[in-house]
């Protein structure tokens, strides 16, 4: 029926995280889909090699989750609303935000990932400084089983500014 290359929210992932994979198909599928085949693809990297290459040093998931709440407003979709820290020890920029929520069996129900738009700066994009928080806020009207909420897994990460 069809392929994609899926984009995974952590381009580096350190040993118990867990990251979504967004993969975009066409809509609506026009038949059941039988069978599902996913093909991931990585290297293990120690920390000395991280720390060479300047993309990946630059990167960081030292935020706190400060709060996470999952609602159902009286009308409309499955609402997410959260705060976050940069507990990172330097300035960071284009922080993102994914969030899966699963149900009981915990089968992932949905997925976002946000940027944080909330401390924009000219010429610097959008910045968290050393000990700010910030809020995020995400709608899901669209879930990929019948299942109710249960569990939401917040996971952050930034770019440190230079």
């Amino acid at each position: 029926m069809g392929s994609d290359i899926g984009i995974p929210g952590y381009v580096l992932l350190f040993p118990g995280e867990i990251t979504p994979i967004h993969a975009r198909f066409m809509d609506p599928i026009t038949r059941e889909i039988g069978d599902v085949i996913i093909t991931l693809e990585g290297r293990v990297m120690g920390p000395e090699e991280i720390a060479r290459n300047d993309f990946l040093a630059s990167l960081t998931h030292d935020l706190e989750v400060v709060r996470v709440e999952g609602r159902v407003p009286e009308a409309g979709a499955y609402q997410v609303l959260g705060e976050v820290r940069n507990t990172s020890g330097v300035d960071l920029a284009e922080v993102e935000v994914s969030i899966m929520l699963f149900d009981a069996d915990d089968h992932l129900l949905a997925v976002d990932t946000l940027v944080l738009p909330d401390n924009f700066v000219f010429d610097g994009g959008s910045q968290l400084r050393v000990g700010e928080t910030t809020t995020f806020e995400a709608w899901f009207r669209d879930f990929a089983g019948e299942g109710d909420v249960v569990r939401i897994e917040v996971q952050v990460g930034g770019e440190k500014v230079r």
